[in-house]
């Protein structure tokens, strides 16, 4: 028996299960809303602890959360970020199975998607991110007597060979994604297409939005402006914001941008055709400039822009991913990152003929 729980984080949650559901793929589909309220670090350290000290008195607590999922002991646990919700999943269904970790993005190559509030680092990684995650991970394990584990088995990536080297623990078996194409990518833009929309066309120029929350105030400005910039050298430029981003006004913008109004999600955009080695995409280093590579080998124009933003941890990350998507391309002059506003529009100028199928190549090392 396969069932498949989704956690309800961002929009089109409802139709995405409707979606899945009528593959007739998987036993059933559970959403899962949202049970941690005000969920800071913290917070979860306090949970984590409570869950280790006293299983009944959080279960008490937080069970009826996921009670539409059948009370049954599963042999194995799929996920793709570690988090407290997966911990919970893994001891109420799967207490004496193992975890198979997915891709999740760019962290899945840096050891990101191991987060603070799993507390797991002690478990997945080499090294701890910080010295108060490592003790409070193997305090945590002490307490909780070896219970408070996911025991992973296995990472599965789309390219194991970008995997930083050092990063995870040798127990953690790295299996490689076959990349989506022929049937699995019709059936992936067979389900999706019809419940969520977007109005990418291909051959256009999409910004991929950084999500504001994250960002210094000096970072939130220089975005904007880098938005006004590339905006005002096209006709028409989709701005797509993170799903996290609170802020989406365009106004001071160019009117050439306009926001991607649509609930498509970026991997449903590639699999359809939207997204195609004639697309030109901007943004910061984030999953969404890889994904159509490693998921579905396409390679659109990618030009990050990360070098362009302050000095913090996010941006070292980010050139990590720049360089390693670079690396893959068969042609790796078409991702570039400037580092000013002067080189930005340098590359601009070269795009058009690019995008209408010229044989101009972009370059900033």
């Amino acid at each position: 028996m396969v069932n498949l729980a989704v956690y309800k984080a961002f929009d089109c949650s409802n139709e995405i299960i409707s979606a899945i559901k009528s593959t007739g793929l998987l036993n059933d589909v559970f959403l899962i809303s949202p049970y941690y309220q005000d969920f800071q670090q913290y917070r979860a350290a306090v949970v984590s602890l409570e869950h280790a000290l006293s299983p009944k008195r959080h279960w008490d607590k937080f069970g009826s959360a996921l009670s539409m999922i059948p009370n049954i002991s599963y042999s194995i646990l799929m996920g793709g970020v570690a988090t407290v919700y997966l911990m919970d999943l893994k001891q109420k269904f799967v207490p004496r199975g193992y975890t198979i970790l997915y891709e999740e993005g760019e962290g899945s190559y840096l050891g990101n998607s191991v987060k603070s509030a799993a507390m797991n680092d002690r478990e997945l990684l080499v090294r701890s991110k910080t010295i108060a995650r490592g003790i409070l991970g193997s305090s945590l394990s002490l307490l909780s007597r070896g219970r408070l584990s996911l025991n992973a088995k296995e990472l599965r990536v789309y390219r194991p060979d970008l995997i930083e080297q050092g990063v995870y623990r040798r127990c953690l078996s790295v299996r490689k994604i076959t990349p989506i194409t022929g049937e699995k990518k019709r059936l992936l833009a067979r389900v999706f297409n019809n419940e969520c929309t977007s109005s990418i066309r291909p051959r256009c120029w999409i910004y991929l939005g950084n999500p504001d929350v994250d960002l210094p105030e000096e970072d939130v400005a220089a975005t904007k402006r880098h938005l006004a910039v590339i905006g005002n050298a096209c006709s028409e430029l989709i701005y797509r914001p993170h799903p996290r981003t609170q802020n989406k006004s365009l106004e001071g913008l160019p009117q050439s941008v306009r926001i991607d109004e649509g609930t498509k999600s970026w991997e449903v955009a590639c699999a359809n055709g939207q997204i195609t080695d004639d697309t030109v995409l901007f943004g910061y280093g984030s999953t969404a400039l890889s994904n159509p590579k490693k998921m579905f080998d396409l390679e659109p124009f990618v030009v990050s822009l990360h070098r362009m933003l302050s000095e913090n941890i996010n941006k070292i990350y980010s050139e990590k991913a720049f360089m390693s998507l670079k690396s893959i391309y068969t042609v790796p002059e078409k991702v570039c990152a400037p580092e000013t506003i002067e080189e930005l529009e340098g590359v601009l100028e070269m795009l058009p003929s690019q995008q209408l199928g010229g044989n101009n190549n972009v370059s900033s090392n």
